[in-house]
């Protein structure tokens, strides 16, 4: 291989190089400014659960589970019956290793929603493992009824 070949191949590798590592900072700036963003339209559109619900799932990527608990709980206040606040506040619950904090959540959801049968469910569930079959049994029966349409 001649001189003149292996340096156009070191120009070509270099100029590669150069070009990954300038996409590679445009999609991290690209990305601290989309969560700016997304925060910012939280901010500015307190009512509309959808961006909301995509925050919370943004924090909860993070690492960030009691933020997007928070912002979870913020869009149950607009609209107590969505389900995928529900199910998204379930996901969160289902990460938690404090039990007596998930039967409270569930009592929450529950309260908040009490055609709900999944969350009964869950509900009697929780009661089993904390040793509360009289309370598990009228949740699981609560939970029947629901399934059966009653």
């Amino acid at each position: 291989m001649e001189l003149t070949q292996i340096l156009r191949n070191i120009s070509r590798i270099v100029l590669a190089v150069a070009i990954l590592a300038g996409v590679f900072v445009f999609t991290l700036q690209e990305r601290g400014t989309k969560q700016k963003s997304l925060a910012s339209t939280v901010s500015s559109n307190r009512e509309n659960i959808a961006w909301r619900l995509m925050y919370a799932k943004e924090l909860e990527q993070k690492g960030d589970t009691e933020q997007a608990r928070k912002q979870i709980l913020i869009s149950l206040n607009f609209a107590p019956k969505d389900p995928y606040a529900l199910a998204s506040y379930g996901r969160l619950l289902s990460k938690s290793n404090d039990l007596g904090a998930q039967i409270t959540k569930t009592k929450d959801i529950v309260a908040r929603r009490p055609d709900y049968q999944q969350a009964w469910a869950k509900l009697a569930l929780l009661y089993e493992y904390e040793g509360e079959s009289g309370l598990a049994n009228a949740a699981r029966q609560k939970s029947e009824e629901l399934a059966r349409g009653l």
